[in-house]
């Protein structure tokens, strides 16, 4: 309890609102002027040793794989021969070395966070690459993690407070809990922002307004394209309706040709620029075993998406493809 000479310590500063941002609402104007600090988040950082040595390993995979499915969909294929026929046949497979053909194949795993590819030939070629792998999270989950992290901070905060106010704790030992709880807030705060202006942009386009690069959200762009497509596809139907119902001395022929230069010059690319802008990924999946064709489209890609785990950086350990 205080003593009738002391001021009441439930202002002491630390009762003041804490922002969004992590502070106190009376520090913001004066923190404002701090430097940026670094963001305790950061982007995967490219490494093109790292990619290159994952794009060598995964084809050199692919190619080995897919030669052994091609001789394993010949025998498959043979009418000829009987169901224990071709299970023998393909039993009997002799896999080879993709760069130096030798008979005992290659040796590509997993395990321990490593990828490991090798010659395994009787007499082994000098490939060989080693890979530490990258840990990686997805900035979703991140987002979802530092929210559910952020709110149970505050409410240790605020039961320090209340502690105080009961006179539950120490006034010393309080003071001490509050300004390290402050900073671990304010930490999860200025990582939760990070991580959501991140995501922000990726559903943000840059275009050229009269030669200056201006941003606007990508949803008022598809919206502002989808206005434009449907006056040229308005404009267009007239034109097919006039082609088909002419009208005085108007040549069919000249008609047509204008709905068609409408159609390659305007509707087409609008319709690609709604596509790009929907879509980080469209592509058709071609299914070999029944002649299937999937349209494949996403509107992130994954590498657009993950953050690597500072600490669980890839490495290329080794890396000889010859």
């Amino acid at each position: 309890m205080n003593s009738n000479n002391e001021e009441p310590w439930i202002t002491m500063n630390d009762f003041v609102e804490i922002d969004e941002t992590g502070n106190n609402t009376e520090e913001v104007e004066s923190e404002k002027r701090e430097p940026e600090k670094q963001k305790s988040v950061k982007k995967k950082k490219s490494s093109v040793n790292y990619d290159k040595a994952l794009e060598e390993f995964f084809k050199a995979k692919k190619m080995y794989d897919d030669a052994y499915e091609r001789t394993k969909k010949k025998y498959l294929k043979n009418r000829k021969l009987t169901l224990e026929q071709k299970k023998a046949k393909i039993k009997a497979i002799k896999r080879k070395c993709i760069f130096c053909k030798g008979i005992g194949g290659m040796s590509f795993t997993n395990t321990d966070g490593l990828y490991k590819g090798r010659c395994i030939a009787a007499k082994p070629c000098n490939f060989n690459i080693e890979i530490k792998r990258s840990h990686y999270m997805l900035m979703p989950e991140i987002l979802e993690a530092l929210n559910s992290d952020k709110d149970i901070k505050m409410a240790d905060i605020i039961a320090l407070k209340l502690s105080l106010l009961f006179g539950l704790k120490d006034k010393e030992i309080v003071t001490q809990e509050f300004e390290a709880q402050k900073a671990e807030y304010k930490e999860t705060v200025d990582s939760f922002n990070t991580i959501k202006t991140m995501l922000n942009q990726l559903n943000e386009t840059k275009l050229e307004d009269e030669g200056a690069e201006k941003t606007i959200p990508t949803s008022v762009y598809i919206s502002q394209l989808n206005t434009r497509l449907k006056e040229a596809l308005d404009e267009f139907k007239i034109m097919i309706e006039t082609y088909n119902n002419p009208v005085g001395d108007e040549k069919s022929i000249i008609v047509l040709q204008r709905a068609l230069e409408l159609y390659i010059e305007t509707i087409v690319p609008i319709q690609n620029n709604i596509r790009r802008a929907k879509y980080a990924v469209s592509m058709i999946d071609v299914d070999d075993n029944d002649d299937t064709y999937n349209l494949i489209q996403k509107r992130h890609t994954l590498s657009q998406l993950e953050i690597n785990i500072p600490g669980h950086e890839g490495e290329v350990i080794k890396m000889q493809l010859r």
